[in-house]
């Protein structure tokens, strides 16, 4: 069965069990479905994985709808995540995570217990570890432990919603994840599980923040120090798997706690992403297309949290690399697939690019297929040189990842339904749609004349453009849509 036919199957049954079962019942019914489904999951051995993460998926669906008529369930849910969540898949392990936070979302009088539980868990096992295990162990351990901090992120997301937690307790997670950050040696399982906690703590606003700023300051001091390019894949993924998680708790430290940064933190701030900018100006297509593609993937997230978080930071402290930041986003502009930003940035009833495309075939030349470019927008080709393989693609419309690159999306979207979503977009997408953000915000703090640098530089790739017809159409497009956010960003300043 190839991957697209198991992701038909899974919409399909998708369907029909929210519309046709869960939305159809009584809270009874639904309780009792929840039931079944719990069991299904301690029946696991004879079903696949991808059968779990679909159940999985329903399960915190269904737990939504029953908000508190969930409470009568707690423990039997409670008891089949715990097993779920040490799982050495990290798909497995964040959706559990998801499930967790629409558990407590639903029942929060269960919040502070279960938090408990899991700080005593993962003390323990940073205990067990210290003492010293065979290569299996820790590796399995690792999960555990990145497992277990999900858990706790996702309960701490929960709580930004209906907070039933005792104070003490939140500082009690947060002292543990910088002990964790602290050591003299930091592997990636536990940089990981230690800027998991912190990321979600610090959404909870800057009171909570302030009294533990200077040990936080010092450990993305410590972390985002200025690295040497890596020569091997397997030094560039670790390099990159332990940045990713310091850079999201960054960028919620930008979002949620603006009124704590001074000039002279933004400064120092603006420093930190100084240093990472060698690295990401050396991780060009070409340089990691050699590469497997679990190294591409995590090289792909580290941009666009590095994206991410320059955007959420004021540009002001980033005044000393703004020109890097502008040579790194013009080179993704130029390499990078099809942003899916136009529509979501033209209004409603904007014809000024005509009728959009509804998803019947055109029969014209497949190069100038309006299908093909919506569809790849929805699916992430990054390798459009062959036309010949249009068709292949044009298949991949309903196309969905199953595995989940970025953990973080258990306790920094908005809703459950952002969390699991049916349709996700490719890495490669996420990352132009990131810099299309953020390039608007450095091209409008740097002088005039580097701006029309810029804007003949972008008008001279699209004339002596050497590739194929479709690939400079991606290319027209992405400028396009910076151009507009430009412009759009313009009219918002005041003259």
């Amino acid at each position: 069965t190839s991957i697209i036919e198991l992701l038909q199957v899974r919409s399909c049954i998708t369907f029909i069990m929210r519309i046709g079962l869960s939305m159809q019942l009584g809270e009874n019914g639904q309780q009792n479905f929840v039931r079944i489904l719990i069991n299904k999951l301690q029946n696991r051995k004879s079903i696949s994985d991808y059968v779990i993460l679909t159940i999985l998926r329903e399960l915190a669906f269904l737990i939504q709808l029953l908000a508190e008529g969930a409470a009568p369930l707690i423990d039997s849910i409670d008891n089949i995540l715990k097993q779920l969540i040490s799982s050495t898949s990290a798909t497995m392990r964040t959706t559990c995570a998801v499930c967790y936070r629409a558990l407590l979302i639903s029942v929060p009088a269960a919040q502070s217990k279960l938090l408990e539980n899991f700080n005593t868990q993962l003390i323990q096992i940073l205990n067990e570890q210290s003492i010293g295990l065979t290569s299996d162990k820790i590796r399995f351990s690792n999960a555990i432990i990145i497992g277990i901090a999900s858990a706790i992120a996702a309960i701490i997301c929960a709580s930004t919603f209906v907070n039933r937690i005792p104070t003490q307790i939140l500082i009690n997670s947060l002292n543990i994840a910088i002990n964790m950050l602290s050591a003299t040696e930091i592997t990636p399982a536990r940089a990981e599980a230690g800027w998991s906690i912190i990321d979600a703590y610090i959404a909870l606003g800057a009171h909570y923040v302030e009294p533990q700023l200077s040990q936080l300051l010092l450990l993305w001091r410590n972390s985002l120090t200025k690295a040497d390019v890596p020569s091997s894949e397997r030094a560039a993924a670790i390099l990159c798997r332990q940045r990713i998680p310091c850079l999201s708790a960054l960028a919620s430290f930008a979002t949620n706690c603006t009124n704590l940064i001074n000039s002279q933190m933004a400064q120092f701030l603006g420093s930190l992403i100084s240093n990472l900018m060698p690295l990401v100006n050396a991780f060009t297509n070409t340089t990691i297309s050699s590469y497997p593609q679990m190294t591409q993937e995590t090289i792909l997230l580290f941009k666009i949290h590095l994206a991410r978080t320059c955007t959420a930071l004021k540009m002001n402290a980033l005044i000393n690399c703004l020109s890097n930041i502008l040579k790194w986003c013009a080179t993704e502009l130029v390499e990078g697939v099809l942003c899916s930003q136009i529509r979501t940035i033209l209004h409603a009833d904007d014809t000024l690019l005509g009728p959009w495309p509804t998803g019947s075939r055109k029969k014209h030349n497949a190069n100038y297929d309006e299908d093909f470019f919506e569809n790849a927008a929805a699916t992430g080709i990054d390798d459009l040189q062959d036309t010949a393989d249009i068709d292949v693609h044009l298949r991949l419309l309903d196309s969905s990842t199953i595995l989940i690159a970025d953990s973080t999306i258990a306790w920094k979207t908005k809703n459950i339904t952002e969390a699991l979503p049916e349709i996700s977009q490719s890495l490669a997408i996420k990352l132009i749609d990131s810099i299309t953000q953020l390039f608007p915000l450095v091209f409008l703090m740097t002088t005039t004349k580097n701006q029309l640098q810029l804007l003949n530089h972008f008008n001279n790739c699209v004339k002596s453009f050497s590739g194929s017809p479709v690939r400079k159409i991606v290319f027209q497009t992405n400028i396009c849509c910076v151009i507009l956010q430009i412009l759009h960003l313009q009219t918002q300043q005041p003259i």
